[in-house]
């Protein structure tokens, strides 16, 4: 009977053993930035054992695919670049509606940003081909050049003025 009451203590001890992880040990699961960055604040040793699930990027790649089965397609870019309300006339013909993008550089702890946004880029460019979106930007910079011909835009180091010296010229002008 003693060996019996001896083999279920060690086995409890041993069992309880396994479950008692210290607190920083476990597994934590992540679904958003905001707290994966808190357990980030807290020091490296906390986020050591984070497993981050990105239900948002998901959730947006779901919406997307969604709207883009609708034929609601939108184009992102920057609303600060010369080419957006080109941009927007053109793209309207075709019924893509043009939206303003801040564009996200720093991605933490495997939480992806823009997943709608990169879901509707694939299926434009799918759609349209890969080169439509730029040869489009460049029809709507020169059209930001011929309706501002006094606005100071630089652009990969110069002002795009310089880059299309004959759309200033007052014949060119005429004619159009």
């Amino acid at each position: 009977m003693k060996i019996f009451t001896l083999i279920i203590i060690s086995f409890i001890l041993s069992f309880t053993s396994c479950i008692r992880k210290k607190e920083e040990d476990k597994i934590k699961t992540v679904y958003n930035l905001n707290k994966y960055m808190e357990l980030y604040a807290k020091g490296k040793d906390s986020i050591k054992n984070i497993k981050t699930l990105d239900t948002f990027c998901i959730n947006q790649t779901k919406r997307a695919k969604i709207d883009i089965k609708n034929n609601k397609l939108i184009y992102f870019m920057s609303e600060t670049e010369c080419e957006f309300v080109g941009m927007k006339k053109h793209l309207k013909k075709l019924n893509i509606d043009v939206k303003n993008y801040d564009h996200y550089c720093v991605i933490m702890g495997g939480f992806r940003r823009n997943c709608y946004e990169i879901e509707m880029w694939k299926e434009i460019d799918n759609r349209l081909g890969e080169k439509f979106i730029d040869s489009l930007k460049i029809i709507a910079e020169k059209e930001f050049i011929i309706d501002n011909p006094d606005s100071l835009y630089i652009k990969d180091g110069i002002d795009i003025r310089n880059k299309y010296p004959n759309l200033l010229n007052k014949n060119y002008l005429q004619h159009r």
